[in-house]
């Protein structure tokens, strides 16, 4: 993931929720939590334990003002803890590729112009009571928000290179090529070449944004600890 190397990400926190908030209060020194998204559904696996786990840790890093993003799957958990709805997306609808999100009338300097991103995923978020609705798409009006100053949800995928949506070809693409909405390979791999640059530029400004101020340089090192 760009931004988000192997030695910068970190889940440290696995303990179950009945061990208390005690084991955390070593969080001061986190820069920021990034929740990723996964094949898991909020919508028919709702109830499995780890979800729960992670929703104790998004209500310790809210009331610890720690900065948090949630990505796909990771910003329907944040919207669910925000009390949101959790839903399959209408008539079926499956976004996977490269499509254009749109900035909102409140975007403001979050999202300027459209910008075509990846995704992945069947299902979405309700924007949360007193959150800003960012970003919007032609099959999908929720893509982003935020609450308050610094707890954001992304349905897209700005963090993935390429090489790992290529996996994700070869892993979710048998099953869902064929449908409507879900663009055709070719085509992914032409809007994967085309719009990666400008995706990336994008991340990283929101990234420098969304951290504390460091160097652009540490981005991808071990010097500010995400978890």
């Amino acid at each position: 993931f760009r931004g988000l190397s192997s030695k910068t990400v970190s889940s440290k926190f696995k303990s179950p929720p009945d061990q208390g908030r005690h084991q955390l209060l070593g969080i001061a020194h986190l820069a920021g939590t990034v929740i990723f998204g996964g094949a898991q559904s909020l919508v028919t696996d709702a109830s499995l334990p780890y979800f729960r786990v992670e929703e104790q840790w998004l209500e310790i890093c809210m009331e610890a003002d720690i900065p948090i993003l949630g990505i796909c799957l990771g910003a329907q958990l944040v919207a669910r803890q925000l009390g949101a709805r959790i839903s399959d997306m209408d008539n079926g609808v499956d976004e996977f590729g490269y499509f254009e999100i749109k900035p909102t009338e409140n975007a403001g300097e979050f999202l300027e112009r459209p910008l075509r991103v990846g995704m992945s995923h069947c299902q979405t978020f309700d924007i949360p009571s007193d959150a800003v609705h960012l970003a919007t798409s032609d099959l999908c009006p929720n893509q982003a928000f935020r609450y308050d100053k610094n707890v954001y949800g992304f349905q897209f995928h700005a963090e993935q290179i390429p090489a790992g949506f290529q996996l994700w070809q070869e892993k979710h693409g048998p099953g869902r090529w064929g449908k409507p909405t879900v663009q055709p390979l070719e085509v992914q791999n032409k809007y994967m070449t085309e719009c990666d640059d400008a995706q990336e530029q994008w991340f990283y400004a929101f990234l420098s944004g969304f951290l504390p101020p460091f160097e652009r340089s540490s981005m991808d090192a071990d010097r500010r600890r995400i978890s």
